[in-house]
């Protein structure tokens, strides 16, 4: 009779093990099939804006050209050139990167 209830133990532990096993397959299958809803999808509406840079550039290499066009051998030409305003916002970084653009542009307008 022991032997009996071990046996049924060992079923219904087994029964729930196999209940179990089928819930987790179930929630699986569903999050499936969520995952393959179709998603709302969302409308995108892109701008596209001109860059000033290149508008910049032209300004300055026309400014450039009436510096050159005044005086040939400019003593300080990059200084000329700077836009103090927002030369002093800058960073370190920024500020280097933009005294070499100057000089760059200083020197191919020149070359030209």
């Amino acid at each position: 009779m022991a032997d009996e209830i071990q046996t049924l133990t060992s079923d219904e532990n087994f029964a729930k093990f196999v209940k179990k096993a089928k819930r987790r397959l179930n929630k699986a299958k569903e999050t499936k099939e969520e995952k393959f809803e179709e998603k709302p999808k969302i409308a995108c509406d892109y701008t596209f804006v001109k860059s000033s840079k290149a508008d910049e550039e032209k300004e300055m290499i026309q400014k450039i050209k009436q510096l050159l066009s005044k005086e040939p051998d400019i003593p300080n030409p990059i200084g000329r050139l700077l836009q103090e305003e927002r030369f002093s916002k800058m960073e370190d970084a920024e500020k280097q990167r933009y005294i070499l653009r100057l000089s760059k542009l200083f020197n191919e307008t020149k070359l030209t």
